[in-house]
């Protein structure tokens, strides 16, 4: 058995391990309470499928215990979230059950219910953090970093490359930095474990793609807007004669299917989150007397002009056309609070409603920003296919300093493969940018974009 097989074969033991440990501390808890869940009986088999099926999904979709490529409090607050949800759900089904087989008068939970629901929680928790910090120890010890090259161009400014790649430097260990003009470069290459391709013109990108994919060895490139639109293709053989075919843009169901989820999200948002943004309103105009929203012009879908609804977290007067810095003074102590949690952006479910924006997609950036990143960038405009979002791909992947140019690529990867299903995805995945305080922080001294730099 090779290496990467053994490495392999310990990561999924390690996933079914810690789902038996998990769905066992869950029974045998909430079995204090429900002594049928411990037995053989029609209620333990159906909150066991359910429990099953609900990890799989969430693991699934917050990217759990994703050892290979996440640092370990992504893991382990990814895990939770979805055993969380997992947990709520199992925990509504066998409520369902009890109420069938004891006649319960009502669904709602008994105390000893919920105590035991916490204690089960407590001890996941436990268990999760343990085997991520254990699991990463081991598989680090059986995987050494991988000795790594990169090949850019001369005008390549790899600061950032290096700023990233340094976060993952158990995987990573980059060892030597190598130019693409460098006459011995291919026998220099098969030194290596593996190599990034950064800065590349396309020609030699590609030349060096396959002399990697020849010989077999891993490689990593920068992502441009050729990629992003093959990979929006679908394969498709006219007679024998192979063919990419890409058709770009949502189709009229796709439309009206997203256009359907946004008036019931925003709808459902409204009912549900009045009660914060009535406190939100109040802790505004209690600190300084200031209107308690923020209005400000923004692109949206086809370049369309719309006035954004935020809650002010700025003082009175400030100019909101400037960038927004960590240690900003124009910043009132209930607007960092605010910030933090984003719950100045609830407002936006207002715009959703009235269809200036949706629930995902791009975000709405001001105009100088759409006019600046546009002169430099042309493909820019092309965010501008669909509706600005209030969550998004490039939201939830993104950090406050990532470049225009990367968030625009995420924007774009989003566009050309829409579906219902991955926005659902991305809006259950929103949850993930309150563990992640570089999504929500504003600029250190660099460039950003007013009322919600840094957002």
């Amino acid at each position: 058995m090779t290496r990467e097989n053994k490495r392999s074969l310990f990561l999924m033991l390690m996933k079914i391990d810690l789902f038996l440990l998990l769905a066992l501390s869950f029974f045998l808890i909430m079995g204090l309470n429900t002594p049928y869940l411990l037995n053989i009986s029609r209620t333990a088999a159906i909150v066991a499928f359910g429990f099953t099926v609900l990890f799989l999904l969430f693991m699934n979709i917050y990217q759990g215990f994703d050892m290979q490529h996440e640092q370990s409090r992504h893991i382990i607050f990814s895990t939770i979230i979805s055993v969380l949800f997992t947990d709520a759900g199992a925990f509504f089904e066998l409520m369902i059950m009890n109420f069938n087989e004891n006649n319960r008068s009502t669904l709602l939970p008994e105390w000893a219910d919920i105590g035991c629901l916490a204690l089960c929680l407590l001890l996941q928790i436990l268990w999760i953090i343990f085997y991520t910090r254990a699991s990463k120890f081991i598989y680090y010890r059986m995987t050494p970093p991988r000795r790594c090259c990169v090949i850019t161009s001369g005008e390549a400014n790899l600061e950032q490359l290096s700023e990233r790649l340094a976060l993952y430097r158990k995987r990573y260990m980059i060892e030597e930095t190598l130019s693409c003009d460098a006459p011995d470069l291919f026998d220099r290459i098969k030194q290596f474990d593996q190599v990034f391709l950064y800065g590349l013109p396309g020609d030699q990108r590609t030349r060096l793609l396959r002399y990697c994919y020849g010989i077999r060895k891993p490689v990593q490139y920068d992502m441009e807007l050729i990629d992003v639109i093959s990979q929006s293709g679908a394969s498709e053989i006219l007679d024998d004669v192979p063919f990419i075919s890409i058709d770009l843009g949502l189709t009229l169901e796709q439309r009206v299917a997203k256009r359907a989820l946004d008036i019931l999200f925003s709808a459902v948002a409204l009912i549900v989150l009045w009660p914060v943004m009535l406190g939100c309103v109040v802790a505004i105009r209690l600190e300084d007397g200031g209107p308690a929203l923020f209005r400000q012009e923004r692109a949206t879908l086809n370049g369309r002009v719309f006035r954004i609804h935020k809650f002010r977290t700025m003082s009175v007067g400030a100019d909101s056309e400037t960038s927004v810095y960590d240690d900003d003074s124009r910043i009132t102590r209930v607007g960092r609070v605010l910030r933090r949690w984003r719950l100045d952006e609830i407002p936006q479910v207002i715009d959703i409603l009235r269809g200036d924006m949706s629930v995902v997609g791009p975000r709405p950036e001001m105009l100088s920003n759409v006019r600046e990143y546009t002169n430099v960038m042309p493909e820019f405009s092309y965010r501008l296919r669909v509706k600005a979002g209030l969550t998004g791909y490039a939201q939830i992947a993104g950090k406050y300093n990532t470049s225009p140019k990367d968030k625009m690529m995420m924007d774009l990867m989003y566009i050309d493969h829409y579906s219902l299903l991955n926005d659902i995805k991305l809006i259950l995945r929103t949850v993930t940018v309150f563990y992640k305080p570089d999504s929500t922080a504003a600029f250190e001294r660099a460039p950003g974009d007013g009322e919600n730099a840094g957002k």
